[in-house]
C-alpha cells in the first residue's frame, strides 16, 4: 500500500520539501516577519494584523516582537488613542519611524493632531518623521506641539501639497543627530538659516518649492545665499535642488570670482530636479566642491519654452570641481535632446562619463550625439569619453552603431570620411570607439555580431540579455528602473 503519511519534519509541496509553519522555530519566524516588515513602504499595521490572525502561535510571536511595532504609517482614516498607546507599548522603547500622509480629504487634520499629541511624550524615540500634508495651516498645526530639541531624530521630511499664501513659519527646532532633511513647498527656514547650528550632522538635504525660494531670498533670489548657509555643514554629501515653483531669471547672475564662491567641502553629489539649465549653471558658477563627483539632472521642466538663452559658464572648472567626472540626464521629454545649451553644458564641463536615462525613442539621436555629428555637422569640440544610455525597453539601431564605429575609425587618419564631413579648422577630432556593450532583450544577427567583433579599433564588444545585465548590477537602486543599457567608451583624447 502507498504510504501517504506526512514526514514528521517536512511536507512535500510541488516536489519541494519545506518545513510546516507549525514546526519552524520561533526565532526563524521572527526573523522572517522582521525582514518582510522592513522591506515594505506602507501597510505595516495591516501586515502585523494579517500574521497575527493566522494562528495563536503567530499572533504570540507578532505581539512579542518589538521590531514589528516601530513603524507607523498613517495615510487614511483615523487611528484611535488606544491603538497608538498599545502600539507604543509593544515597541518597547525602540526607535520609531513615523510617517503621516494627508494628500486627500480622507485623512482628517484632527486625526493627525491626535496622533502627534499621543506621540509628543516620546520625542526621544523619534528616529524618522515624515509629514506630507495638504496645506500650510495643516502643517503648522502638526508642528505646534513640537519641542525645541529632538535629540534622536535622524530623518526629517516636511512637504506641503498646496500652498495658497506667502505666509512664513519659522521651524525653531534643533536635531543634533539629523542626517537627512527634506523640505518641500513649506517656507519654514529664512534666508541665511544657520543649518550647522541646528542640524550639524546633515549628510543629505533636499529643498524645493517655496522652501527653496525663501532660502534663496524673497526679494532677489540668489544661489549664493543658500550655498553660504549650507557651506558650514561638515558632512553634507548630497544636495538636491528642486523646482522652486516660481520663475526665476537665473541668467542674470554673473560668474563669481574664486574667492567669493561658497565652498561645500564634503559635497559628492548634486541633483537638480525639474529646473531649467540656467538654474544649474547659476549654482555651478557660485560654488566650489573639491569632492563633487557627479551631477544628476532630472526633468521635465514645465517652463522650458520661456527661456531662449543660458548664462555663460565658467570654463576653468577643474580648480573648482577637481573630481567632477559624471553627468546623468534622466528625462523622457524630447525638448532635452533639442536643447543646444545642454550639449554646450556637457561640452564645457568635459565630463568623463555621460549617462542618458529614460529617453525612449531618442536612442538614435543620442548615438549620433555621442558620435559627434548631428544633421551632418560635427560638434566643434568632442569631449565625450564614456556614454551610457538607459532605457526600460532598449531597441538598438544597429545601422547607427555601425556608422558610429566607421566614422570614428576614419577620423583617426584624416579630417574627413565618407560618413562625416570635413572637420572645421581648429576643432578636435573625435577618437575611436573602443568599447561597445549592449544589454537588451532583442537578439543580434550573427552577421552583425561578426561585423562588430571584426573591427580592430573596437577592443571590447558584447551583446547580452538585459536580464543578465540587471543581475550584474550591484545595488538595488541600479536594478530598480533600468531594463536595458548601451555603453560606449571612446579612446582618450
Amino acid at each position: 500500500m502507498e504510504d501517504n503519511t506526512e514526514d514528521s519534519h517536512t511536507v512535500g509541496v510541488d516536489n519541494v520539501l519545506v518545513a510546516p509553519s507549525t514546526r519552524v522555530a520561533p526565532e526563524i519566524l521572527r526573523l522572517v516577519f522582521i525582514a518582510v516588515y522592513l522591506s515594505i513602504d506602507r501597510g505595516h499595521k495591516e501586515f502585523v494584523d494579517c500574521i497575527a490572525s493566522v494562528c495563536w502561535r503567530w499572533r504570540t510571536i507578532a505581539l512579542e516582537t518589538s521590531s514589528l511595532w516601530t513603524r507607523l504609517v498613517m495615510d487614511s482614516g483615523v487611528i484611535s488613542k488606544c491603538h497608538l498607546n498599545n502600539w507604543l507599548s509593544r515597541s518597547r522603547r525602540r526607535m520609531l519611524d513615523l510617517r503621516f500622509y494627508s494628500v486627500s480629504p480622507k485623512t482628517l487634520p484632527s486625526a493627525i493632531q491626535t496622533a502627534m499629541h499621543v506621540l509628543a511624550p516620546h520625542t526621544d524615540r523619534w528616529g524618522t518623521m515624515r509629514l506630507s500634508l495638504r496645506d500650510y495651516s495643516e502643517m503648522k498645526d502638526a508642528l505646534s506641539g513640537w519641542p525645541s530639541s529632538l535629540l534622536a531624530l535622524e530623518d526629517l521630511s516636511l512637504s506641503v501639497a498646496h500652498y495658497m499664501t506667502f505666509g512664513e513659519y519659522d521651524l525653531k527646532v534643533t536635531a543634533q543627530r539629523l542626517r537627512r532633511l527634506v523640505l518641500l513647498n513649506f517656507p519654514c527656514l529664512p534666508s541665511g538659516f544657520p543649518f550647522h547650528q541646528h542640524f550639524p550632522a546633515l549628510t543629505r538635504v533636499h529643498l524645493g518649492g517655496l522652501t527653496l525660494y525663501r532660502l534663496l531670498g524673497w526679494d532677489r533670489p540668489q544661489p549664493l545665499a543658500l550655498l553660504n548657509a549650507l557651506a558650514p555643514l561638515p558632512h553634507l554629501e548630497h544636495l538636491c535642488i528642486i523646482d522652486p515653483g516660481i520663475r526665476i531669471a537665473w541668467s542674470v547672475y554673473s560668474i563669481l570670482p574664486h574667492s567669493d564662491r561658497a565652498i561645500l567641502s564634503a559635497l559628492k553629489k548634486i541633483h537638480f530636479q525639474a529646473v531649467h539649465l540656467d538654474c544649474i549653471v547659476a549654482f555651478m558658477n557660485t560654488m566650489e566642491a573639491p569632492k563633487l563627483s557627479s551631477i544628476l539632472c532630472t526633468g521635465p521642466y514645465m517652463y522650458c519654452d520661456m527661456f531662449d538663452s543660458v548664462g555663460s559658464v565658467e570654463r576653468d572648472h577643474h580648480r573648482h570641481f577637481p573630481q567632477l567626472q559624471r553627468f546623468r540626464v534622466c528625462c523622457d521629454n524630447s525638448w532635452v535632446m533639442n536643447d543646444p545649451h545642454l550639449l554646450d553644458f556637457i561640452d564645457d564641463f568635459r565630463f568623463k562619463w555621460v549617462d542618458f536615462m529614460n529617453f525612449r525613442d531618442k536612442i538614435s539621436k543620442l548615438i549620433k550625439l555621442a558620435g559627434d555629428w548631428e544633421d551632418g555637422a560635427p560638434m566643434k569640440s568632442s569631449r565625450l569619453i564614456s556614454v551610457e544610455i538607459h532605457l526600460q525597453h532598449l531597441s538598438v539601431p544597429v545601422v547607427e552603431l555601425r556608422q558610429l564605429v566607421v566614422g570614428r575609425h576614419h577620423s583617426k587618419g584624416s579630417n574627413s570620411s565618407p560618413s562625416q564631413p570635413e572637420m572645421e579648422v581648429g576643432s578636435q577630432q573625435p577618437s575611436a570607439l573602443e568599447e561597445l556593450r549592449i544589454c537588451t532583450s532583442e537578439p543580434i544577427a550573427e552577421t552583425d555580431r561578426a561585423w562588430f567583433t571584426g573591427k580592430p579599433d573596437l577592443k571590447h564588444f558584447s551583446w547580452s540579455d538585459s536580464r543578465a545585465c540587471l543581475e550584474e548590477r550591484k545595488s538595488v537602486d541600479e536594478r530598480r528602473h533600468l531594463g536595458g543599457r548601451l555603453r560606449m567608451t571612446f579612446a582618450p583624447k
